[in-house]
């Protein structure tokens, strides 16, 4: 059936096209503040421009298709269905309790389906 194509076929490939995309996010969030560094090689600026766009291309190419990434903000609440506790961070605060620390690995939808649950730390209320 097309379900078991899809999961045993297309899942993978857009895991990989995922993390080529994260890969290239990365590298452009890296390279941002490169050009206000005042030994800034002038010669490395059409390359960054190029990762840039690169980018901006992977990004608008995975929202058509329904990719999306699940990277929650520090105090979101933990939801079971999207992320997976890899780690716990103790808390004094009873409202931080069962709320994401920080995301450590960003996670992946594909139409509406978690592919890949985001890696996560959570807060929890030390007694």
């Amino acid at each position: 059936t097309n379900a078991v194509l899809e999961r045993q076929a297309l899942n993978p490939a857009i895991k990989a096209v995922f993390a080529l995309t994260n890969l290239i996010q990365d590298l452009s969030e890296q390279s941002a503040n490169l050009t206000e560094e005042p030994n800034f090689c002038l010669l490395l600026k059409p390359m960054l421009n190029s990762i840039n766009e690169a980018a901006k291309l992977a990004n608008d190419k995975c929202e058509s298709l329904g990719i999306k990434r699940i990277s929650p903000n520090e105090l979101e609440d933990f939801n079971a269905q999207e992320h997976e506790i890899k780690q716990t961070t103790t808390t004094d605060d009873n409202d931080k309790h069962k709320k994401i620390h920080r995301a450590l690995i960003s996670g992946l939808i594909y139409r509406g389906k978690v592919l890949t649950p985001a890696k996560v730390s959570v807060y929890c209320f030390k007694n």
